[in-house]
């Protein structure tokens, strides 16, 4: 390990946690609308247009947390209080150009950004003291995927349908979130291996992940 190389399976791990978090994600933001609109006040109903700023925001968070793993296998932790400090300091200074003009979703967009700044400097820093082959082009594809079914949802469902109307939301809401898994499993971006899992996953759900477990 002179050059800190290390021969293992990062990728695979990090396409499954594309899929799961993706998954779950696009759940939670072709949904979120119509769930606020059911229970919360009038004057809330607009909320959810941050939630998958925030989502996406977090997401990034997460592969931080994945991708910083070189900078502790090489003893370089002072590379994640640079990050933390340089995201800290743009999240500051977009707060206070963009809450006043944008209100809350500006403090998303700001969290975004600080976020993708910081995953920039740890995946960066990361790779110069501990190169790693990630792998990155499935995941990238995975995440792309999720990303381009919300925005066709923000422009057919969101911008073309009557909110009011949650006979016609939910459904094609529904259909959006089952394209993500039926597009991995028919398309080109999984590997044999990971798409029979998948659809064991699908079938059966409990079995397969006991046998996971085990």
């Amino acid at each position: 390990y002179t050059q800190c190389t290390l021969l293992i399976y990062p990728d695979r791990f990090f396409v499954w946690f594309c899929i799961v978090v993706g998954a779950a994600g696009l759940g939670i933001t072709l949904f979120v609308r119509d769930v606020v609109r059911v229970m919360a006040d009038y004057a809330f109903r607009d909320a959810w247009v941050v939630v998958p700023i925030l989502i996406l925001a977090y997401f990034l968070q997460a592969c931080t947390d994945f991708f910083n793993f070189g900078i502790y296998h090489a003893g370089k932790s002072k590379h994640m209080a640079f990050g933390t400090g340089l995201a800290a300091i743009v999240i500051l200074g977009l707060s206070f150009w963009w809450i006043p003009i944008y209100g809350a979703a500006g403090a998303a967009w700001a969290t975004l950004v600080a976020f993708a700044v910081r995953l920039g400097y740890v995946y960066v820093a990361s790779q110069r003291v501990c190169p790693i082959d990630y792998r990155l082009g499935r995941p990238l594809l995975i995440v792309s995927l999720a990303v381009g079914l919300f925005l066709v949802w923000r422009g057919v469902v969101a911008s073309g349908v009557d909110p009011e109307r949650l006979h016609l939301t939910l459904p094609a809401s529904a259909l959006l979130w089952l394209a993500f898994p039926l597009v991995l499993l028919l398309g080109p971006i999984l590997a044999a291996d990971d798409r029979r899992l998948l659809l064991r996953l699908i079938r059966h759900p409990r079995q397969t992940l006991a046998e996971i477990r085990g």
